[in-house]
């Protein structure tokens, strides 16, 4: 994550609206693509994420993201090889 010349934080082409949460093996943001103009949830790996275990698992978490389709699930937009993937804000179910 970097700042921008106005000190917003940013992660690629995304800017950082709020850390949504954490757990063992990374951390989740809502941001926002300003090219787009859409919101966006950014999960970065943990640490320091080059390790090759890390990564594979990441991949494969990824990849079975992808393979859901379903209204309370987030679409996977893309996974960089910089250890974050891009997907569809989380929604929130109207309550019964």
């Amino acid at each position: 994550m970097c700042q921008n010349r106005e000190g917003v934080e940013t992660l690629g082409r995304d800017r950082i609206v709020r850390k949504l949460g954490e757990g063992g093996m990374g951390v989740v943001y809502a941001a926002h693509d300003d090219r787009l103009d859409r919101p966006v949830a950014i999960k970065t790996i943990r640490g320091t994420g080059t390790e090759a275990r890390a990564r594979e698992r990441f991949w494969r978490e990824a990849r079975a993201a992808a393979k859901v389709n379903h209204p309370n699930v987030c679409q996977l937009y893309e996974i960089g090889e910089d250890g974050c993937w891009r997907s569809s804000p989380s929604s929130t179910p109207p309550t019964l």
